[in-house]
């Protein structure tokens, strides 16, 4: 019995190890997050005209103006065995901090995460 434990603990971590978050997840996870907030409209103040000109160039174009904003958006990806730490800075001084592991990325306040 304490061999199969063993082992099922074992096929965890191997599991969690192969199912961690790659750079590349993270970028796709970001840019969909991103084009999502960009056709909400999120963070921008409708009584305003510069806005609304932003928001009106961005829904027009909104792989540009999404690899606009991505470009503003800095981000760090630290690796370890079975999980991943993000974290990502943004204009304005706002700062998140993420974790990922088997496949998903947990930022709490995060672009309606």
């Amino acid at each position: 019995m304490f061999k199969f434990l063993l082992g099922l603990i074992a096929a965890g971590l191997i599991a969690l190890v192969a199912t961690k978050p790659s750079e590349v997840d993270i970028e796709d996870l970001l840019h969909d997050r991103l084009k999502a907030e960009v056709e909400a409209g999120a963070g921008l103040d409708p009584e305003d005209p510069v806005q609304q000109l932003i928001l009106g160039l961005c829904k027009s174009s909104g792989a540009g103006c999404i690899n606009l904003i991505r470009q503003f958006i800095q981000v760090e990806y630290e690796g370890e065995i079975i999980y991943a730490r993000v974290s990502a800075s943004m204009p304005g001084g706002k700062s998140i901090k993420c974790i990922g592991a088997a496949r998903q990325v947990f930022c709490p306040d995060f672009l309606q995460d």
